[in-house]
């Protein structure tokens, strides 16, 4: 996602930031960022971005997030990705579109793997972003969107499920995501 959006993540932070930050979201190079624009059709933010505090994947709570600073803005954002579902019941209703679960239905039919994304301002300091638990910023989020993403099969892999099928062989998927 990174590649596709022309950032990159620095994990050593330069000193323009506090040294609280885990890593710097750096901008895309204006020559991309002038593609991107075309592409996308709106403007792509140049800034850097700091990332202060990271709550890691947890499959129990189907979601995870960052808290993020822009280094010219005061304040912190969270932004958060997870499943549909989930990031639907951590979202205020007004921010959820009316047609939400047709959307997402006609693309998790076609095999896209789908995910949501919202995010929140964070009126808080440094200590409370620092300390607080992480349910205390994941909540009354605004919706901004689905990713939607296509895990395409490599010509090889057809071809050899084909021939475990055809074998009587039982083939299954298994995931990174998967709950025993």
């Amino acid at each position: 996602m990174f590649e596709a959006t022309s950032r990159r993540m620095e994990e050593n932070p330069s000193d323009k930031f506090d040294s609280i930050v885990l890593g710097i979201i750096k901008p895309a190079l204006q020559k991309d960022a002038s593609k991107l624009d075309k592409v996308m059709g709106f403007q792509i933010d140049t800034r850097e971005i700091g990332i202060i505090r990271r709550f890691d994947f947890s499959s129990k709570l189907q979601r995870m997030s960052v808290i993020v600073k822009h280094l010219d803005e005061a304040g912190f954002r969270l932004h958060i990705k997870g499943s549909p579902e989930k990031i639907r019941e951590l979202c205020k209703p007004e921010t959820i579109p009316a047609n939400y679960h047709e959307i997402l239905e006609k693309y998790t039919e076609e095999g896209y793997r789908v995910l949501a994304l919202a995010s929140r301002t964070l009126n808080y300091g440094y200590k409370k972003v620092a300390i607080a638990q992480r349910e205390e910023f994941e909540k009354d989020l605004t919706f901004v969107g689905l990713l939607i993403m296509e895990n395409r099969l490599k010509p090889v892999t057809t071809s050899i499920i084909n021939q475990l099928h055809d074998a009587k062989i039982k083939t299954a998927m298994v995931t990174g995501n998967s709950v025993t």
